[in-house]
């Protein structure tokens, strides 16, 4: 439990890179992101020398029963419903997160950041602490999906992952997220990442070659953008 500890605080560290360059360097968000992206991904390949990691040593299947295991839930007809435990945390981090946004001070201020950040200077809100928090939490949550699919896997590469910031920025979009800032909520996010799931295994279902894959999970972004401009020009 003291590597994952290490490991989640490596993941909120290099949240915290990101967010001093863009809150404390005033860099372009997108351009600080995609270059840390490249930066450590490089790290993963020269610290783990391009190798397959397998051995976690002491409390190895511990660690691979906290991301594959399931918990099992008694079903009418007396037998188990059975849950994935990245599914449980994937609902209780929904939840969590839908409550902050909603009932605590500090996820109020972050959609008034994103929807005007020179607006929200002057009301006394602590600008550019609180988008260095929200790095620091992203890194945290970014570590914690990791830790989960490595013990699903059982084993760690460092190509685990790559491209999926695709998926989850088409999952944002589709649950309903500006991609501008100020709007969104927790439980859209949740559905839009049910719906790519949905959509991904339906191209399965169908025999869709998983090359295509990515070519309509970017139609879906561009299309749910599209409907989100609409809207708001109907609002407008």
């Amino acid at each position: 439990m003291d590597r994952d500890g290490s490991r989640l605080a490596v993941g909120c560290a290099a949240g915290a890179v990101n967010g001093v360059l863009v809150a404390y360097s005033k860099l372009p968000p997108f351009v600080v992101t995609l270059g840390t992206l490249s930066i450590y991904r490089s790290l993963a390949v020269v610290l783990s020398e391009n190798r397959i990691i397998c051995d976690f040593g002491p409390g190895g299947e511990a660690f691979k029963e906290i991301g594959g295991g399931q918990v099992g839930l008694p079903w009418f007809d007396g037998t188990a419903f059975c849950l994935s435990h990245q599914f449980l945390v994937f609902v209780l981090l929904t939840l969590g997160f839908g409550f902050v946004f909603r009932a605590v001070p500090w996820g109020r201020y972050l959609f008034a950041i994103g929807g005007n950040e020179q607006a929200a200077r002057p009301t006394g809100i602590p600008v550019d602490r609180i988008k260095l928090q929200a790095y620091m939490v992203c890194g945290l949550a970014t570590a914690i999906a990791a830790l989960m699919l490595t013990g699903y896997n059982g084993s760690a590469s460092n190509g685990m992952g790559r491209t999926w910031e695709l998926y989850v920025i088409a999952a944002a979009v589709i649950g309903g997220t500006n991609l501008m800032g100020g709007e969104g909520a927790a439980y859209g996010g949740f559905i839009g990442a049910a719906l790519i799931f949905l959509i991904c295994s339906s191209l399965i279902m169908f025999g869709v070659d998983a090359n295509w894959y990515d070519l309509f999970v970017g139609l879906f972004i561009i299309l749910a953008v599209l409907f989100e401009r609409i809207r708001g020009r109907s609002r407008g």
